[in-house]
């Protein structure tokens, strides 16, 4: 009999037709060809055909005739897969659309780009598009068409995050109104700016500041990016914060519990400290979640966070430094490992401050302030804490008593602090920027009282050098405990 055509080539042509040949039989009068499903695709004396016209999936084998032997078996031509494109690079623009590109496919007729839920959105010829408009959270995907192959597997394109106005906003309050500036965000069309989660500009603002917003103590001010493509950046918040110089004092003093004795000298190198204390506005926007016990009450918002512990307040930290383009204090995976390293005070970016901080900042730090005994602002503790006796059981809004010296609020009662330093007893020797990080001790020392500070602890009549602890892990928090930022200035 003829034998079946053989050493067949297909040969792919970017306008999507074929080249086809195969090898000659000296028997062979003509050749048939046929698609996949059985039907004549035609029929030639030659052993090639260019330009082909086929469409993906119909399939096609050729046979030869010869009128006395008959005809041979039919041999398939084989179709190669058209391979995806690859190397994508999707460019945000500052108008809200983006520029594509992918590395060319040969052969392709034509790209289509699709959104996630497979919407055809456009179909160049080119591997480039340009000023593409999409929504963010619609995704984008390419695929590679050739008419005889049919269509690639699609591959997404990835989207980076808008990034959040770097550094540290700028807030001034002036009574009930304050303003707010930023620094320019790549690729942002717009600013929006909330107040303790709400925005105040409901149109956005493409400039970088914003003033005349209704501003109450407390409140927590940030600042974040949008493009239409991206969506919204992290917010970036804006922090009251109080210069302290650099200073020397008497630290230590006679307390009830004993263990702030003996009073000795340290020098401070300067330092920033938070007007108030981190409320759970401030701390939702950077962590997404509110471990409070009262966040169910009146205006949660603008009381303090509690249920902190040391490691969940490192965290919260670390995450704000971040935002702002600082430089993280906290190795978290050493303080997790009670090794050394898991503090470092030279970075740039937020922390807790250290006990000696919280004393210095809480007595007024300066010769010219007032010289109060007992408490922070004053000699009477119910015109500057809510404690036990006055709280209700319950934290209340930050700043509603009195400051001290400083502006600070709230550095007795309310929602008692977390420092830096683990609990270790006092030397006479005189300090230089003391830090404790021996872990050995009982816990990480928490200061100024809370409102659930019961009459025991008021015997002390001496909350500027009262000395209390986690008596747990570092990783164990209590419902009156919440925290205050501080950063090199």
């Amino acid at each position: 009999g003829i034998r079946a055509p053989s050493d067949l080539l297909l040969t792919l042509r970017s306008s999507g037709t074929i080249d086809i040949s195969w090898a000659a039989d000296s028997t062979a009068e003509k050749y048939y060809l046929y698609y996949g499903d059985g039907s004549s695709a035609g029929t030639t004396t030659s052993t090639t055909i260019a330009d082909f016209s086929i469409t993906a999936g119909r399939g096609l084998s050729v046979a030869a005739f010869n009128a006395s032997l008959g005809f041979s078996g039919r041999t398939s031509f084989v179709f190669p897969t058209i391979p995806e494109p690859s190397g994508l690079s999707l460019t945000p623009k500052s108008n809200g659309k983006v520029d594509l590109s992918w590395t060319a496919v040969a052969n392709t007729v034509e790209y289509r780009i699709y959104k996630t839920d497979n919407t055809l959105i456009t179909s160049p010829t080119a591997n480039s598009v340009i000023d593409l408009t999409i929504l963010a959270g619609e995704g984008l995907k390419v695929s590679a068409y050739n008419t005889a192959l049919g269509e690639s597997t699609k591959t997404s394109f990835a989207f980076p995050d808008l990034i959040a106005p770097a550094g540290i906003p700028v807030l001034a309050v002036s009574g009930s109104v304050a303003s707010l500036s930023w620094n320019p965000s790549a690729f942002a069309e717009k600013y929006y700016v909330t107040a303790n989660g709400v925005v105040v500009n409901t149109a956005g603002t493409s400039a970088t500041s914003l003033s005349g917003i209704t501003y109450t103590t407390g409140t927590t001010l940030t600042i974040k990016a949008f493009n239409t493509a991206l969506g919204y950046s992290v917010e970036n918040p804006a922090i009251e914060m109080v210069n302290i110089p650099a200073g020397t004092f008497s630290m230590g003093g006679v307390t009830y519990l004993a263990n702030a004795e003996p009073v000795h000298t340290v020098n401070l190198s300067s330092y920033m400290i938070a007007k108030y204390e981190v409320t759970q506005s401030l701390y939702e926007a950077i962590m997404q979640s509110n471990p409070s016990s009262d966040i169910n009450f009146p205006h949660h918002v603008l009381r303090p966070v509690t249920n902190v512990s040391y490691f969940t307040a490192m965290e919260f930290c670390n995450a704000l430094s971040l935002i702002q383009g600082l430089e993280p204090v906290y190795n978290l995976e050493a303080a997790q490992a009670y090794t050394a390293g898991a503090i470092d005070l030279a970075k740039s970016g937020w922390r807790l401050p250290t006990e000696a901080e919280w004393e210095y900042a809480a007595r007024g730090s300066s010769a010219a302030s007032p010289v109060y005994a007992s408490y922070s602002g004053s000699d009477t503790l119910a015109d500057v804490a809510w404690i036990f006796s006055n709280s209700g059981d319950q934290t209340h809004l930050v700043g509603g008593k009195a400051p001290n010296y400083l502006g600070l609020y709230d550095m007795n009662g309310n929602a008692a602090e977390i420092t830096n330093d683990y609990l270790q007893p006092y030397t006479a020797s005189t300090q230089n920027d003391p830090l404790c990080t021996d872990v050995s001790s009982f816990g990480v020392v928490i200061r100024g009282g809370s409102f659930t500070s019961s009459p025991g602890y008021i015997l002390s009549n001496n909350w500027l050098a009262m000395r209390d602890g986690l008596y747990t892990t570092p990783g164990t928090s209590g419902w009156d405990i919440g925290l205050r930022l501080v950063r090199r200035p």
